[in-house]
């Protein structure tokens, strides 16, 4: 019992060490904006504070900044002229949040909408009409300069340093293995860890996007060397595999090259990489004696790791891969605004949630009616699974708060009791996980003790109980009728997603055959099937509905070695000098890859069988060649394999 407290509290310890920026944050705010503006104003605290949770760890320049100041404020000005009469409040309820997700949300970053939502949901609770404005402007401006004043001082005394952890264990992984192949030996197993790692790196890349650019600062070099491990991996797999090859060839290289990476892992870092980029250089020209295939990734290889060790070393790499026009929010439009994307989808849910619950508190005007959007807005989530867990963890942390409540506040002595309660309970509040049960609990017994300062407490319980059933109907109805986003169903949509995206890459080595492509499409795409993959590959590990998962896995396996193989060669299309003959070859091969899998025109799961031809001759490079090759068994492979998947359903 003596150790399982004392774990307990080692425990609480580091929550609240981790939340104590935002703790000060919320405290601070909170009391000047009660004392400045009075406690009508107090749940701008709320999603201020939590804006400053989500950002404040995050490197932030003028420009981001300035831009964070602007939207705040357009929400502001929005939300108030929502509460001004029903139509408005049914119009921009249907329209705002719409925007924000279709803007700053999918599948892969779902909570990114959070934090302006909120903004726009809070601002609308407490209507204080056209004679509370300039207050409840000034609040506004006031809360925001303090949030930027705390971003500012936060970053001031902790520097954020770039995050090279995953790079690091990488590039230690892979001088293991080379090691390994040294000595005649190939450990395969690694490559598990160096899948979950490419996964890991290709969201920290995905996470620096923005509205023009696939990735920008730091996260071009998590990109870089997710490539990187992809070709490492590719490479290892496949010469351990070659019946001609084995693992003790080019012994003397492979242990030079493990000693290398071990010597990278250790020493690159943020200012100056110059040494380690030299020998990277000196190792890619040292190829003779080679066999063709280790010396082609030689040479690629140590080229992309000299490039990522010089973007590292940069203090603001340049962000220069655009979007493709399809990525882009407006230029996307056509593609993106379909009833089976899941941005839409989630997009239309909160919407509905919002604005009947908004209608109801216009209609009603009821005390404390504000509740019901609130804790709506709260519960819904994008995924079917997380809201449903979220309407039983909230309910049971409201009950218990409840009864906390019930037992403590008549026991408080007036508004300085209230306020020493509150901000204990809020303490609490920040040290507990999200979306579980206990986390209800601080909330509600936060919220009941200002409530109870201007009615009963038990009115206020009674009412807070009432109007979290009513939110939980409403949620529940919507989630369960209204374009519903379940785990299951956005699994085989992620499904066809990845086989949409094979169609891409050969579409896009066809293309490079004429003409450069813009990196940017390259590596967005490449992005997008890794963290797709991703996403199959978890719901894999804990399904929800009973599914063979073997078909499932072994679609994933072809599929990495399918993308890794047409992204080399689109890298050596673009970057070699093919004769008209060579590259009228590969788009051939490109064009028949893609019918065969597809269709000529159906780009539906189904599709003919493959027909296997002759290896083109018109190819001259034996390692494009063996790409060929490989792509095309593997193509066959997932032919075969296709028949076994289950179908999705068609929403």
């Amino acid at each position: 019992m003596s150790l399982h407290l004392k774990n307990a509290c080692s425990d609480f310890r580091k929550k609240f060490t981790a939340a104590l920026p935002v703790i000060v944050f919320f405290l601070l705010l909170f009391y000047t904006i009660v004392f400045f503006f009075g406690t009508q104003y107090a749940l701008v605290v709320s999603f201020t504070t939590a804006a400053f949770k989500v950002k404040f760890q995050k490197r932030h320049t003028a420009r981001s900044l300035c831009g964070l100041f602007l939207v705040q404020m357009a929400l502001c000005i929005l939300a108030f002229f929502a509460t001004l009469n029903l139509f408005l409040c049914i119009l921009l309820n249907m329209i705002v949040p719409f925007i924000l997700i279709y803007l700053q949300t999918t599948q892969f970053n779902q909570k990114g909408y959070f934090t302006n939502a909120m903004a726009f949901v809070f601002l609308q609770l407490r209507p204080v009409g056209w004679n509370g404005f300039l207050p409840m402007l000034g609040a506004m401006v006031y809360a925001v300069l303090f949030l930027l004043a705390g971003l500012a001082i936060y970053a001031l005394f902790h520097k954020k340093r770039q995050n090279d952890t995953q790079a690091r264990k990488g590039l230690s992984i892979l001088s293991e293995e080379f090691a390994m192949m040294a000595a005649g030996r190939c450990d395969l197993s690694l490559q598990k860890d160096m899948v979950s790692l490419q996964a890991a790196l290709n969201r920290m890349a995905y996470a620096s996007r923005d509205f023009s650019y696939v990735v920008r600062g730091e996260g071009k070099v998590h990109y870089m060397f997710a490539l990187l491990f992809q070709r490492a991996v590719y490479f290892i797999t496949d010469f351990s595999q070659s019946p001609s090859e084995n693992c003790t060839q080019d012994a003397h290289r492979l242990e030079i090259l493990s000693v290398f990476l071990n010597t990278v892992q250790k020493n690159m870092n943020t200012k100056d990489n110059t040494s380690l980029i030299h020998l990277a250089d000196t190792l890619a020209e040292e190829t003779d004696g080679l066999s063709e295939r280790f010396a082609v990734f030689m040479r690629n290889f140590m080229h992309l790791l000299a490039l990522a060790l010089e973007a590292m070393a940069q203090s603001s790499p340049p962000a220069e891969w655009k979007l493709p026009a399809h990525a882009r929010p407006l230029l996307g439009l056509r593609r993106r605004l379909r009833l089976d994307t899941f941005e839409v989808r989630f997009a239309l849910r909160l919407c509905l949630v919002s604005t009947i619950s908004f209608a109801v508190c216009r209609i009603t005007q009821s005390e404390h009616a504000y509740w019901l959007p609130l804790n709506a807005f709260l519960l819904l989530q994008p995924m079917y699974e997380e809201s449903a867990y979220r309407m039983k963890t909230r309910t049971i942390g409201t009950l218990i708060g409840c009864g906390i409540a019930f037992l403590i506040l008549p026991l408080l002595s007036g508004t300085l009791g209230h306020m020493l309660f509150a901000t204990v309970m809020v303490t609490f509040m920040y040290c507990s996980t999200p979306g579980t049960w206990v986390q209800p609990i601080f909330a509600t017994s936060f919220a009941l003790s200002l409530a109870s300062l201007t009615i009963s407490g038990q009115s206020a319980i009674e009412l807070r109980l009432f109007y979290l059933a009513l939110a939980v109907a409403l949620v529940f109805i919507v989630n369960r009728f209204f374009f519903p986003t379940s785990q299951k169903g956005q699994f085989f949509y992620n499904v066809r997603e990845l086989f949409h995206i094979q169609h891409s890459y050969l579409s896009m080595l066809r293309i490079a055959t004429r003409r450069l492509i813009d990196y940017g499409v390259v590596s967005d795409a490449l992005i997008s099937f890794h963290l797709h993959c991703d996403e199959v590959r978890k719901y894999l590990s804990t399904p929800t509905q009973p599914l063979l998962t073997a078909p499932y896995e072994k679609m994933l396996a072809l599929m990495w070695r399918m993308t890794a193989e047409a992204e080399q060669l689109i890298f050596y299309v673009q970057n070699e000098r093919l004769s008209p003959l060579e590259r009228a070859g590969i788009e051939h091969f490109a064009v028949r890859m893609s019918e065969a899998l597809f269709g000529p025109r159906d780009h539906a799961l189904s599709g003919p069988p493959v027909q296997t031809k002759d290896t083109f001759s018109e190819v001259s490079a034996p390692y494009a060649v063996h790409l060929i090759q490989r792509y095309e068994e593997n193509l066959v492979a997932l032919s075969a394999l296709r028949n076994k998947l289950a179908q999705p359903p068609s929403s």
